[in-house]
């Protein structure tokens, strides 16, 4: 899904865009992100001091391909669930 967006978005004339990293479980959408941004405690909560580096790498590299399409991205980072990872 994320190659697809940047294809789309090469093909528009966005110069930015702001990014969310957090589930979002809507009628049309309920995808998780690849990595949660923060390591998970025993019980499945977040555990904010701990920040998962490949979480934070995978948001890198999505902000360098916007960059080298010439669009300007910022992002927030809130409530990623560990839901995926606790059973």
């Amino acid at each position: 899904m994320q190659a697809q967006t940047l294809q789309t978005l090469a093909k528009t004339r966005f110069n930015k865009l702001r990014m969310g990293v957090f589930p979002k479980h809507y009628v049309y959408n309920e995808n998780e992100p690849l990595f949660p941004m923060f390591e998970c405690r025993l019980d499945g909560t977040e555990d904010f001091a701990r920040p998962n580096v490949r979480g934070f790498q995978q948001f890198d590299k999505q902000v360098r391909a916007l960059m080298a399409m010439g669009i300007e991205s910022d992002g927030r980072v809130k409530d990623v669930s560990c839901r995926l990872l606790v059973g």
